[in-house]
This record gives C-alpha cells, sequence and structure tokens, in this order.
C-alpha cells in the first residue's frame, strides 16, 4: 500500500500544538470532542499538499465560514491571521506576528515553515499640507480637526505571509534545495493572484457545508464526464436510491441580481422525470459531492470534515463501502473527521480485506500540547465491533 502521507507533524497551526500522527493508513479517521484541532488537522495537511500556493491560503482561511454566506464581516485578512497560532491581546500596539510549522513524510516529504507579520501604513493627512491661507489659518485649524476625527480612516492594514518548504531532513539529503515564497495583502485593494502552483500532492477537500453550493458538482461531474467515470458514479446513486437511472447537466436561468445563465446537476427519476439534485435532499446532495471530490482526488489525497454530515444511518454502510474500495482503486489517500460511532462503525464494516489500513487517533488538548491517541483496525474492530466501547 503506497501513502501520499505517511506521517504527519505539526510544531504549531492554530490551537494545535505539538501534534504527531504517526503510522498513517489509506483511510484515516480523526476523532475527539469539540475543539480538539481535528478540522485545524486536516487544513494543515491541505496546506502541506500546496503550500506556495496564495490560493490555498486564502480558501482554507475561508473555510470555516460559508461564503458566499459569511457569518461575519472578517476581512481576509483577519482570516489569514487566524491561521496562525492565538496569542494574548497586546495592549502596547505592538504588530502581531506568528509562526507556522507542517511537516510531513510521505511521496514529497518536506517541512512547511510560515510566519505572518501584519503590516500598517497610513495616507498623508490632509493636516499635513498648509492651505493658501497659511499654516494658522482657520481653515487650516477645521482640517486638522476633521483629520484627527478621519484618522482610523487614513490607516491602511496589511498581512505579509513568508514560506519556507524545506525538504525534510531525515528522508531527503541536506543538499536538497528549499522554496521560498511570500505573499502579501492590504485591505481595500485588490489581491492581484499569481498563477496557481502546482500541488506537491493532489488534495481535495469537502467540507460539512460544500453540498450547499449548486456550482460545485456540475462543474465535477463535467471533469468526470471527460475522464470517463461518470458512469461509477451514477452506479453508486442508483444502489442509494433505486429510481434514480440518470445524471444532467442543464443550464439554468439566475435570478436577478445575478443575471446569466448557470450550470445545474439534474437526476432522472424513473417516475418523476428530470428533477434537481437538490429535491432528492441533503444526503443525496452530499453524497454525489463526496464521491466527485473522491475522483478528483486520484493519486492523492482527499479531506472531509465531518464525514457522515447529511447521509442518513441507513445508507452509511453502502456509501463507505464503496468510499473504501473506491480510495484503493484510485490510489486516494482519506482523511475524515466525524463524531459519529455509526459512520465509524460503518467504515469499519465496509472494510473487508486482510491489510490494516484503517486507522482512527484520538485527539486531545493536553497541557498546551495536541496529544493523539492512535487505534489501529484491529484493535478498533475488537473495542467497537465486538466490545462496543467509546473511542471518541
Amino acid at each position: 500500500m503506497r501513502l501520499h502521507i505517511s506521517q504527519l507533524k505539526v510544531g504549531r497551526y492554530r490551537g494545535l500544538a505539538e501534534l504527531s500522527l504517526e503510522g498513517l493508513g489509506r483511510v484515516n479517521l480523526l476523532v475527539g470532542a469539540n475543539n480538539s484541532g481535528k478540522t485545524s488537522a486536516l487544513e494543515a495537511l491541505s496546506l502541506s499538499a500546496a503550500p506556495l500556493d496564495p490560493w490555498e491560503w486564502m480558501e482554507t482561511a475561508r473555510r470555516r465560514e460559508p461564503s458566499p454566506f459569511p457569518l461575519s464581516r472578517r476581512t481576509m485578512i483577519e482570516r489569514l491571521r487566524w491561521l496562525f497560532p492565538q496569542q494574548p491581546a497586546d495592549e502596547s500596539g505592538t504588530l502581531y506576528s506568528g509562526t507556522i510549522d507542517i511537516a510531513v513524510g510521505g511521496t514529497s516529504p518536506g517541512r512547511v515553515l510560515a510566519s505572518y507579520q501584519e503590516l500598517r501604513s497610513f495616507l498623508e493627512p490632509r493636516s499635513s499640507q498648509a492651505t493658501e491661507n497659511g499654516p494658522d489659518s482657520p481653515e487650516d485649524e477645521e482640517a486638522a480637526a476633521e483629520d484627527e476625527d478621519d484618522e482610523a480612516a487614513l490607516e491602511r492594514r496589511g498581512a505579509r505571509i513568508d514560506i519556507d518548504l524545506a525538504p525534510e531532513q531525515l528522508t531527503v539529503p541536506p543538499s536538497a534545495p528549499s522554496t521560498k515564497e511570500s505573499f502579501t495583502w492590504w485591505e481595500g485593494e485588490r489581491f492581484v493572484r499569481p498563477k496557481r502552483r502546482v500541488p506537491l500532492v493532489r488534495s481535495q477537500v469537502v467540507t460539512p457545508y460544500d453540498h450547499w453550493f449548486r456550482f460545485l458538482p456540475p462543474r465535477m461531474y463535467a471533469d468526470a464526464q471527460r475522464e470517463g467515470t461518470a458512469d461509477a458514479l451514477l452506479s453508486l446513486l442508483t444502489r442509494i436510491d433505486p429510481r434514480i437511472s440518470g445524471i444532467e447537466v442543464l443550464a439554468t436561468r439566475r435570478e436577478a441580481p445575478f443575471q446569466g445563465n448557470e450550470a445545474a446537476l439534474y437526476l432522472r427519476d424513473k417516475h418523476a422525470g428530470l428533477l434537481p439534485v437538490e429535491a432528492f435532499g441533503d444526503g443525496m446532495r452530499r453524497t454525489l459531492l463526496m464521491a466527485l471530490a473522491l475522483r478528483r482526488a486520484r493519486g492523492g489525497i482527499l479531506l472531509v470534515d465531518e464525514i457522515e454530515t447529511a447521509i442518513h444511518v441507513s445508507a452509511l454502510g453502502l456509501f463507505f463501502r464503496w468510499i473504501v474500495d473506491s480510495c484503493a482503486s484510485n490510489d486516494v489517500q482519506l482523511f475524515a473527521t466525524t463524531h459519529s460511532l455509526e459512520a465509524l462503525d460503518a467504515i469499519l464494516a465496509a472494510d473487508t480485506s486482510s491489510e490494516e489500513d484503517i486507522v482512527a487517533y484520538r485527539l486531545e488538548q493536553h497541557r498546551g500540547r495536541t496529544v493523539a491517541q492512535r487505534y489501529g483496525e484491529n484493535l478498533l474492530k475488537r473495542l467497537r465491533l465486538d466490545r462496543g466501547a467509546e473511542v471518541r
């Protein structure tokens, strides 16, 4: 079994500290209490797959809010800052700075060292420019008073991220070169994004709410059609719901203020004809999205946050059997978080191979460190399927 990522070590990232995941498998499940670091571990893996790509940093920074429906008005600079370890509030006015340290072993071993530096600049206030009446004129005094009121508006905030991608010295000769990159964002200015960098490892990320967005599945399904893998997706859907007999991408008219056409995914029902995929419920949309993402992740890693979301317990066994088999046939390594014992049991029952390729890690915060307790597949099956023990 070839593993794209054989180990993950996170020195610092968000709330993670000194996390070490050793002995990774084909299917890796992250369990633990809320705020134990499960989603952060997925983000660390995502960044390590494409550390020099500014798109990946921006997408990682905004994934926790379901854009285009943001839950807050935080700027991109603030979102980027929260990728870095939290620090106590500084009353001295010192600009924030922080560092990230992520190391991975596997087919593309390396260590990502990134630093964040908060930036400030100020526009020249009007009061610094003398009027035609001289520096002590009433007009100047009035302008100076207005500038004091508008001083906050003259401040411009920014952030600079410096990245050093160094080979992992344990597995790569020290003479191998390191790669450096820097990106700078300023509030109120358009960020001119460079071309996407080729990732070290192909990756796909599925959040708990991605199935809400209609534009994702049509685009991904069109790719599957071009690659000749669409039939396998239809086979999965018909096994879950026998009424489904086909998948089609149609153009639909968008309502104001968004004008023009957009692609939408429709499923053919044997009795009702063509219906939009959302008519079949969130579970079908979620299933289809994860299946499409797995196909896109061929030869790489698939990262799924809360893998059981929206899928009814009666469909978990069938769907996870397809997931486990498809990961093996498509050379995909799966990392998934879950709070569900039903999902954990379904994944364990879905794997009938003799190879021990399912691993679970229970994360918890302990004295400023993130501790991971590893459960191999054989131990997991004894604990869960034989004894019904609680491992979350």
